[in-house]
């Protein structure tokens, strides 16, 4: 009962953060932001969004490096336990998902971070079907930057 309540939470949140359109934080960064609604992370543990960011360059970039990784469709249904983030990251510009038996093209990606776990993506087609993958990338220098504390503002407590 408590893994189908946690796995009807996480879908919820996943699907508000799909229809919300947020600006970015209006601060001076290095980067230029993008035209796109910001990153975001949720900690699954607290369940709230505990830092949402400009989305900039470096964010397509790390996207880019996971979605071009992917290997195949998870073959677990749900995310699992309650621990770590979930980082949505919406995309500039439409990637296509090519897998020998799949194609997907999707607009935002989802990196689904348990420390004790390998990472996954979720993905959502245009039919809004979500596909949960498994990838090759190294996605730690990307959650060590997302868990530094950064400029006054871009972190919500």
């Amino acid at each position: 009962m408590q893994k189908a309540r946690l796995r009807i939470q996480v879908l919820l949140f996943l699907l508000c953060m799909m229809f919300t359109c947020t600006s970015p934080i209006a601060q001076a960064a290095p980067e230029q932001p993008l035209n796109v609604p910001p990153v975001q992370m949720f900690d699954m543990k607290q369940e709230r969004i505990i830092k949402s960011v400009p989305n900039q360059e470096k964010y397509q970039q790390y996207a880019e490096q996971w979605l071009k990784s992917i290997t195949k469709v998870a073959p677990q249904v749900s995310i699992g336990t309650k621990c770590g983030y979930i980082v949505r990251v919406p995309l500039a510009k439409p990637f296509t998902v090519n897998l020998p038996n799949l194609q997907v093209e999707t607009n935002t990606v989802f990196l689904i971070y348990c420390p004790e776990k390998e990472p996954m993506l979720l993905v959502f087609g245009p039919d809004r079907k979500p596909y949960l993958m498994e990838f090759k990338a190294d996605v730690k220098p990307f959650i060590e930057e997302m868990l530094t504390p950064s400029h006054p503002g871009a972190n919500r407590q």
